[in-house]
């Protein structure tokens, strides 16, 4: 008989084997789930997660997807150590790739001098943090004047949001419908400036993520509140305070996110920037363990299940969502494997803990 036996301290093995063991699992379940639907489990799950690495394209297709993955991430992984769910980073992204869209759109224009060029890169940046803030700002009011939830405030905004940038790319902002920017992706100045200008920001975002949280007080303090509010509430720790700043830079982050997917690191647009890359990334944020070195490993993890669900999927005559459907198995096994964390497996019958008073 398998029973379960709580640890006194939690297995700080399991706690970073256990994206390994859910990444087996989930290998398992996806070639049994090839073999039902009449497929090759081993070709197909080679062709769809280790062919496309084979190829100098391939390999810069996994860069480009897991870029806005990494920025989406770290800022999740923030908030959910605070116990903050902001799971409206999708809403966020999608706004600040709206804005982002408007001010290169802005740099297009033949009126703009060839001495703005190198400030492109930045200047969009600047407005896609700028506006996945100003979309995060309104759970952030939400919950700490009317004591809505986040979670729920979130995830309505992301159909708001989804909603009215369809709108504006049907409008004034028509230009984006290509879901690329030929101009900005074929410049050669314009083109390398977006390359350092990207890879620069995510590499910053985790290293001043990375140093919030684990040297200042305002990263304690959020693990404090996560961990123990009661604890919090007594040591003075203000968590409005704690929610707007998380939900704050979140949202930017997750903006910056959108202007990478619309304008395209490395040069080009590689994917469709309104799909639910903002949702990848919790998968993200969980299987990096909420660390921001481990949201950069996993990145790559979850951007291969993204791109298995594009051309490589259409080659052997599966839907797109087979990449949600991997994602999905990743989180559960990932999950279930967590269990181990904080409890021992253990065979044979259990024993009472009753004592058993002798008869007289």
């Amino acid at each position: 008989m398998l029973r379960f036996d709580t640890r006194r301290i939690p297995s700080a093995l399991f706690i970073y084997a256990n994206p390994l063991l859910a990444l087996a699992w989930t290998a398992v379940g996806g070639g049994l789930l090839f073999a039902a639907l009449g497929h090759d489990p081993g070709h197909l799950l080679y062709a769809l997660f280790v062919q496309p690495l084979e190829t100098r394209q391939g390999r810069l297709d996994l860069l480009v997807t897991a870029i806005p993955l990494v920025l989406c991430g770290v800022g999740l992984a923030m908030t959910f150590r605070a116990n903050v769910w902001n799971l409206g980073a999708q809403g966020q992204l999608l706004v600040g790739a709206a804005c982002a869209g408007a001010v290169a759109l802005a740099f297009q224009g033949e009126a703009v001098p060839a001495s703005l060029a190198p400030w492109l890169g930045p200047a969009v940046l600047v407005a896609g943090a700028m506006g996945g803030m100003a979309w995060a700002a309104i759970p952030a009011y939400l919950r700490t004047r009317a004591g809505a939830s986040e979670l729920l405030v979130g995830v309505l905004l992301v159909y708001v949001a989804h909603t009215l940038v369809s709108g504006l790319v049907q409008g004034p902002l028509g230009a984006l419908n290509g879901f690329g920017l030929s101009a900005l992706a074929n410049g050669a100045q314009g083109g390398v400036m977006l390359d350092v200008c990207f890879g620069t920001a995510a590499a910053v975002a985790v290293g001043l993520v990375w140093l919030v949280l684990a040297r200042t007080s305002f990263g304690i303090e959020l693990q404090v509140v996560g961990c123990a509010p009661a604890v919090a509430a007594h040591t003075g720790i203000d968590p409005n305070r704690l929610i707007w700043v998380s939900l704050l830079a979140g949202g930017a982050l997750a903006g910056v996110a959108g202007s990478t997917m619309l304008v395209g690191p490395l040069g080009a647009a590689a994917t469709d920037p309104w799909s639910g890359y903002g949702v990848s990334s919790i998968v993200v944020a969980f299987l990096g363990r909420l660390h921001p070195v481990g949201v950069v490993l996993a990145a790559p993890v979850v951007a291969l299940t993204c791109l298995a669900g594009g051309s490589a999927a259409a080659a052997h005559d599966l839907p797109e969502s087979i990449a949600g459907v991997f994602q999905g198995m990743l989180l559960l096994c990932l999950l279930g494997c967590d269990v181990l964390v904080s409890h021992r497996p253990r065979f044979g019958v259990a024993v009472s803990r009753l004592a058993t008073v002798p008869r007289r």
